[in-house]
């Protein structure tokens, strides 16, 4: 198909479904954004009508002929109880009336209709449209062309052209596949439509469907998302998902060759593309039965000990299941006859316990698990799912006489089995590579295999595991790097690679069984001594699977440095004794705490790469199971099942390991109380905050929501009591802030029991009280349907905001001029800084544009001032409603009116006065930032945290775009819904804008002057008063406010004892610098030599001067406590920012209907 004929596809409005090609013709599927309002040719056939509003399937076909064609074509229904492409009835069907388009007429033959195609404007190029109801319920459109000039006909090789199209209830999963994939869209439309194509031709067995992705590996060029849709295709059919045909073998000798084709494909693949999507293809690779071997061999030595079992069965005993078992074999042997055998050689070695072949048969898959009504527990078989070819309909008999040699028979056979669709034996793969192994890899390999055939002879013990895990990565490693780099034929990588997922299979093995023997043990049952002993056993083991992880594909950034830091505290611990204690010591703490957050730092690199693998594959995996009619249990639990085979999955079964070893000796909770309370609320189950707006909970106020993932940057929405999460974020960030304003109880859970023991509340109402670091949780009854609560609302306290005093032209501010009327109490803050603290605090210079010059401008754009008024009077008439937040009306509106304010014409007088002042303030080269200085922030009720942008990296030739961002961002969605909820009409709001010089930190930090965490029960607000709270990061401080993943360095000080403590070490991976080039930049957060990691002496002088200063600029706002910023530059301390800190009682967050 050219480009052309791609090119030719109908242009009428609608969502792209599904696309395909296939000889001369392409066609795409679209949703019509129109439906037909009423039928106008007719009815369907069966008797149905189409109503109005009826959504409609726009079907577009173009052909490449050498003259004007006629479409020869008919349907094929699917009624409810068939699958769809299996058992399609009769195949040819004629077309309702509604759906054929003009000057169709009917065939002789009475199953088709013909239809004349038009020009599409090309010379050789014909189309037609076809519009199809979705309630006709047509799966399939059938046709070939007729040419009546030359009375010649197309019909695709004797195959028929054949267009799948989709139940009504599988458009919305495409419609969202499509949106998720961006620009790719129209490539995995184009795939799926290909698949289901192919899929409809009810004929093809897994060879060809191997055949058919090696076809399409070549025709679409790699990306991760081809390749992951591809990749789930491969396993299904791999694993004997998709029906078959009895007419068809799959016997093991026939299918071998074309497995080899494909493995071949796929490393000639990554011969060209490495190393990119390297663990892809080994996926890929791994899906395919036991390819690196020479699988003709094995597949005759399994068709002749079918035969041989045959003759078993006649000469010696007769056995309906063995019959079945044959038969199957004979026809379509697949992966699910490895877990058949060995069931029924379970079922022999017990006597003939009919249990014990179910429950061998349910550990695989194979069966389902039920309870009768009397309670016992039963299994029924799934063995007759595959269709008549492959359907095992009888159980097996028992002969005690005849079960030896029965056994001998099966023992043989399994063994052949594993050796075709199991993996590798290391001592197969190792033979496999000799030709190509150095001398110094090919020792290392013996070397391997004599210290297996040690263990096997002696028993295993954890050093002997420790011992074979770590010299299975360094081979792994070794390999890795001949893969990537190395000059390697395509049959060399291939074999290369199948030693590398042999060894991987095998260190996985040892390192399942090493987490077994550390968990068998009940940690409380444990001495101190011990339990440090397993610590550093799982910190070890650790570090080994961190190596297996980097092994598979090169590593995540983070990884390495992640590593780095383990290796050094693990040697920092054993340096200091720790592993000689018998008994908590104080001393230990800092170890202790340093190592919780190296856990929770790789904790979270581990949830984000898993998060991503679902995200890729799952809607994918729906999708296609959904539409090839795969049973739900498959595609349901696909992404769980692939990542049960990943080293992500062990890394994380130790990380929980690890952390529930490491409490029980320090003596911690798994529980971190954010923001404590009281509340009472509705228990409910969401992914993650920013999805409620469109949820069906909303509305069901007050809420206790369970949340899968906390980005950390989300606004909170009205309605919510609490919040519990499993990863902690920065109790300092703008997010914990405004949590403790709208007196929202946040905790994060970081035990999974803890978190499902939630879960079993989903849908009741409880009372929760969170206190410190444990909480309470008691049912309730539902209140009244008129009784709501305040929860998630900011408490007015009858603040005011300052009076403005708008500027009459457009001129700047320098800060000895700075007032709160005419710049907010941000920017006049820092004037007080200056002027209180003289000389014992450094704040960085600044330059403000008041109030005032932003309406300037405004006047002198005529025409965006009557825009920008007519939409901010018509968002004034809706302030009273707070759920007009959630409208995506309103989103439109603040939209428009953002875009508005960024195309402003700045006149260029003003733009040239602005930057030459800066310029001569600030210096010509110095880093800026802009921030936005309001008169509705930084209150004393009232602190708006984090409602407004700022801009770190500006430079001075970009300070008029970034200061009508800054302005722009008055209207964001978050700052008006918060204003909305706090009851301050938009009209009073008024922005001033800070240009500030950007220091290049080292560190970032907040203080509060008052603990933040003082709360109902716990120690009472007079005792936290006595005690600073900081929080610290790397570099900038958007990392810190801006609430991203992990925590921040946490610091106590003590004013009255002057005691300085940390209380818990930084877990994020990434921090902000200034780039080369100026411009704000991430990279990853190093910790292994941070001066915060260090020795008590090393980083407590600045911290406590950092503590110090805090406390007196407390003192010079009248002992009011202070919420205060600032930054740490070659140990230098600058105070960017000073606000009344937000202090909450008890009282403040009790929520009750």
């Amino acid at each position: 198909m050219d480009k052309k004929s791609e090119a030719a596809i109908d242009s009428r409005t609608g969502s792209i479904l599904l696309a395909g090609k296939e000889g001369g013709i392409c066609w795409q599927l679209k949703l019509g954004e129109h439906p037909r309002e009423e039928p106008s040719r007719g009815a369907h056939p069966r008797g149905e009508h189409s109503g109005p509003q009826e959504p409609e399937l726009i079907l577009v076909i173009v052909a490449h002929c050498p003259e004007k064609p006629l479409l020869h074509w008919g349907v094929a229904y699917t009624p409810p109880w068939a699958s769809a492409y299996e058992k399609c009835p009769s195949g040819w069907v004629l077309p309702p009336p509604i759906i054929r388009p003009p000057e169709t007429v009917d065939c002789r033959d009475g199953l088709a209709v013909q239809t004349p195609m038009i020009e599409a404007g090309e010379s050789g190029l014909f189309s037609i449209t076809i519009t199809i109801p979705t309630s006709l319920n047509i799966r399939q459109i059938l046709f070939v062309l007729y040419f009546p000039q030359s009375h010649t006909w197309d019909n695709n090789q004797q195959q028929d052209y054949i267009i799948p199209l989709p139940a009504r209830s599988d458009i919305p999963l495409l419609l969202t596949l499509a949106a998720s994939q961006q620009g790719e869209a129209p490539l995995i439309q184009s795939i799926v439509g290909r698949i289901l194509a192919y899929e409809s031709r009810k004929h093809w067995e897994m060879g060809m469907r191997l055949e058919f992705i090696g076809h399409l590996l070549d025709e679409f060029e790699p990306t991760e998302s081809v390749l992951s849709l591809l990749e789930i295709y491969l396993q299904y059919a791999a694993q004997g998902h998709l029906p078959w045909r009895r007419h068809y073998d799959r016997q093991t000798y026939i299918l071998a060759p074309k497995i080899l084709r494909l493995a071949e494909k796929i490393s000639e693949l990554l011969l060209a593309w490495r190393p990119r999507f390297l663990p892809i293809w080994r996926r890929m690779l791994g899906n395919l039965p036991s390819s690196g071997r020479n699988l003709q061999d094995i597949g005759l030595a399994i068709r002749l000990k079918i035969l041989e079992c045959k003759d078993h069965q006649i000469r010696i005993i007769y056995d309906p299941f063995v019959s079945d078992f044959h038969q199957k074999l004979h026809n379509a042997s697949g992966p699910e006859d490895v877990a058949i055998c060995r069931a029924y050689l379970a079922f022999l070695d017990s006597g003939g316990d009919i249990n014990q072949f179910y429950q061998s048969l349910w550990q695989a898959g194979l069966a389902k698990e039920e309870r009768l009504d009397n309670g016992q527990k039963v299994f029924i078989p799934l063995l007759d799912l595959y269709g008549d070819c492959r359907s095992i309909r009888h159980l097996p008999t028992y002969d005690a006489q005849k079960a030896q040699a029965t056994r001998k028979v099966f023992d043989e056979l399994l063994i052949l089995l594993e050796k075709f669709f199991g993996g590798m034996e290391i001592e197969e793969a190792i033979a496999l590579v000799k030709p190509q192994a150095d001398s110094g890899l090919w020792q290392k390999l013996q070397n391997l295999l004599a210290l297996k055939e040690k263990q096997k002879a002696h028993g295993s013990s954890p050093p002997a595991f420790f011992e074979a895990i770590c010299s299975l990565a360094e081979l792994r490693l070794e390999l890795r790097s001949r893969i990537l780099h190395s000059s390697l034929t395509s049959d060399d990588l291939r074999k290369f690679l199948h030693l590398d997922l042999a060894l991987g299979n095998y260190a996985k093995a040892l390192a399942a069984s090493l987490l077994n023997a550390l968990s068998s043990t009940d940690s409380l049952d444990r001495s101190h001594h011990h339990l440090i002993e397993s610590l550093f056993s799982c910190f070890d083991l650790l570090d080994l699977l961190i190596l297996h992880l980097s092994a598979d594909a090169p590593p995540e950034a983070e990884i390495p440095l992640i590593q780095q830091h383990l290796r050094q505290w693990l040697e920092r611990g054993k340096r200091c004794g720790i592993k000689q204690q018998t008994q908590k010591e104080e001393s230990a703490e800092d170890w202790y705490l340093e190592g919780k957050a190296i856990l929770a730092r790789l904790g979270h690199v581990i949830q984000t790469q898993a998060r991503s693998r679902i995200a890729l594959y799952q809607p994918k995996a729906e999708l296609l199971g959904r539409l090839l009619e795969i049973s739900p249990k498959v595609w349901q639990t696909f992404s769980e099942e692939s990542l049960r085979h990943d080293w992500l999955f062990y890394l994380s079964r130790l990380l929980t390991l690890a952390r529930h070893t490491l409490r029980q000796i320090a003596g911690w909770s798994a529980t971190e109380v954010l923001v404590p309370g009281r509340v009472q609320g509705k228990v409910a189950r969401l992914d993650e905050l920013s999805s409620l707006p469109s949820s069906s909970l909303l509305g069901e106020a007050p809420l206790i929501l369970l949340l899968e993932h906390l980005r950390g940057d989300e606004d909170i929405p009205e309605g919510i009591a609490a919040m519990i999460s499993r990863i902690a974020r920065d109790r300092l960030s703008h997010f914990g802030i405004r949590a403790r304003e709208q007196g929202v109880v946040w905790i994060c859970l970081e035990e999974e029991a803890d978190y499902q023991k939630l879960k079993q509340y989903e849908g009741a109402w409880i009372e929760l009280l969170a206190d410190e670091d444990q909480i309470q949780v008691t049912t309730i009854d539902p209140p009244s349907p008129l009784a709501h609560p305040a929860a998630g609302k900011v408490k007015s306290r009858g603040f005011s905001l300052p009076v403005v005093s708008r500027a009459g032209a457009l001129t700047l501010v320098y800060p000895e001029q700075y007032e709160l009327s005419t710049v907010g109490p941000k920017a006049y803050q820092l004037r007080l800084l200056r002027e209180r603290l003289c000389g014992q605090v450094q704040v960085p210079d600044s330059i403000a544009v008041p109030f005032g010059v932003f309406e300037l401008l405004l006047q002198a754009n005529p025409k965006a001032s009557s825009e920008y008024r007519k939409i901010t009077d018509s968002l004034a008439r809706g302030e009273e409603s707070v759920a007009a937040a959630d409208s995506s009306q309103l989103g439109k509106q603040l939209e428009a009116l953002r875009k508005l304010i960024e195309s402003l014409d700045i006149s260029q007088d003003y733009c040239l006065r602005l930057r030459q002042a800066v310029q001569e303030r600030l210096g010509p080269n110095v880093p800026l930032i802009l921030r936005s200085s309001s008169n509705a922030e930084d209150l004393e009720s009232y602190s708006a945290a984090g409602l407004y942008e700022s801009y770190p990296g500006v430079h001075l030739e970009d300070l008029p775009r970034f200061l009508k961002k800054v302005w722009a961002s008055q209207w964001s969605l978050r700052a008006v819904t918060n204003r909305l909820r706090a009851g301050i009409p938009h009209q009073d709001v008024h922005l001033a804008v800070l240009i500030q010089e950007l220091i290049l930190a080292d560190y970032a930090f907040v203080v509060h002057t008052h603990y933040p965490l003082a709360s109902a029960g716990s120690q009472a607000l007079s005792e936290s008063r006595d005690q600073l709270y900081i929080e610290l990061v790397q570099g900038l401080g958007e990392s810190l406010v801006g609430g991203s993943e992990g925590q921040g360095y946490q610091l106590l000080y003590e004013r009255s004892s002057g005691e300085l403590k940390r209380i818990g070490f930084a877990t994020k991976g990434w921090r902000w610098v200034i780039g080369a080039d100026g411009l704000p930049v991430r990279v990853v957060s190093d910790y292994s030599n941070d001066l915060l990691c260090l020795e008590k002496d090393k980083w407590a002088p600045l911290i406590r001067q950092v503590a110090l200063i805090s406390i007196m600029i407390e003192a010079a706002w009248g002992n009011q406590p202070q919420d205060i910023e600032g930054v740490i530059k070659d140990g230098k301390i600058f105070i960017v920012q000073t606000r009344p800190q937000q202090i909450f009682k008890a009282t403040d967050i009790i929520h009750k209907p």
